[in-house]
This record gives structure tokens, sequence and C-alpha cells, in this order.
């Protein structure tokens, strides 16, 4: 992994050699930098929104605030 740091932009450079799961880790590496949240596992009861607009996720007595959600459509 350290070897890989800035070699390709901003990020390493992740190739599927071992399965599919170097995908979701790339993006959970992402989603810490820049400070995002990741909910697995979680049953959805409803996406938030005011005005239209997606403003929040709500499992149980939790909500977490966000400016976009991306979600299987069968949760919309």
């Amino acid at each position: 992994y350290s070897d890989s740091l800035a070699r390709y932009g901003k990020s390493p450079y992740l190739y599927p050699l071992y399965g599919l799961g170097e995908l979701p880790q790339g993006f959970a590496r992402l989603s810490a930098i820049y400070g995002g949240t990741y909910m697995l596992d979680k049953p959805i009861d409803e996406i938030v929104l005011e005005g239209g607009k997606v403003v929040g996720v709500r499992s149980g007595n939790e909500t977490a605030k966000c400016k976009q959600v991306y979600c299987d459509p069968s949760y919309v």
C-alpha cells in the first residue's frame, strides 16, 4: 500500500486481484480521508428530505446528516 501512495494521483491505485473486496475498501479509505461516514449493516428507516433534497438518513433513533446518499434504488 505505502509503495503506491501518490503514484496514481491522490490515492493508491486498486486492482481487485484477490476479489472485489478491494473496491469498497478503497471507498472506505477515501471516505475516512475526507470525513465521510459509512453506515454498514444498519436498517434504513427513512431517507430524510427537506425541500425535496436529501439531508440525512434515519436508522432507529439515530440520524446521520448528509448531502448525498448512495444506495440501492429499493431504499428510495
